[in-house]
């Protein structure tokens, strides 16, 4: 039923019982012609928008809180690689910036959510700096290198707390470009893929982490599973279909 998250926001008053039917008529009162809106495959933009421009960060929902936290990525100009964490609230709209960062700026990280510990768990992650050695006359740069930096960090945030600590447990390699799935049959999240060098070091592997077990010296906190994916990825997609077990 059009109700509460109706765009014109007259709540119950659009049709209290009415449910929208594709068939070109106002069905559920609310002044629309039902396939207007619901109907169709719509793209509605929220009011807030982020800070400035970003690619390649990795965003967690955390249901409970109703937020939206983006982690890292990397944007245009100085410092080209982000370490701030930007939280959307989704009930107002409103997009803010926590006073926690991330130990250092990287982008291609990969975060999920466990609510076994009420942390977001951040793996990985890629920064580049370039290094100009000889410029022209007009000050553009002619000559230069670049110092690659990936991490093997797991980076734990707290969304209540905001604070941001790294954990004990760190991947087998350094990896970027990876996904991480958290799977709530399991309780654990699975790192699937990644490279851990440009183009040349692409992973099959999958890795299971329990966050519950991050802490306990005498634990294997991260494992490697048997299986393997059909070839070595990275930018790759995953979700888990939690419902189904898998």
């Amino acid at each position: 039923p059009d109700h509460d998250d109706d765009p014109l926001k007259c709540g119950s008053a659009c049709g209290p019982s009415m449910a929208e039917v594709c068939d070109g008529y106002d069905n559920d009162g609310d002044g629309m012609i039902d396939d207007t809106i619901r109907c169709e495959d719509a793209l509605l933009y929220r009011q807030a928008v982020l800070p400035g421009p970003v690619a390649d960060q990795s965003c967690v929902e955390v249901t409970g809180l109703n937020r939206i936290f983006c982690f890292g990525g990397r944007t245009y100009g100085s410092p080209w690689y982000m370490d701030s964490i930007i939280e959307y609230d989704l009930e107002n709209d409103e997009v803010s910036t926590s006073s926690a960062v991330l130990p250092s700026g990287r982008s291609d990280l990969s975060c999920r959510y466990a609510p076994e510990t009420g942390n977001i768990y951040c793996f990985g992650g890629y920064s580049q700096e370039t290094i100009c050695t000889e410029w022209n006359e007009y000050g553009g740069c002619i000559s230069a290198y670049s110092i690659v930096q990936r991490e093997s960090e797991i980076v734990v945030f707290d969304p209540v707390a905001s604070t941001v600590s790294v954990s004990s447990t760190s991947l087998p390699t350094i990896l970027e470009g990876m996904e991480a799935e958290w799977n709530q049959r399991t309780g654990t999240i699975f790192i699937i893929g990644g490279t851990s060098s440009v183009h040349s070091g692409n992973r099959d592997t999958i890795w299971e982490f329990n966050p519950e077990l991050e802490d306990d010296p005498e634990e294997d906190a991260i494992s490697q599973k048997a299986a393997t994916l059909p070839s070595p990825r990275y930018g790759h997609s995953c979700t888990s279909l939690n419902h189904a077990g898998k």
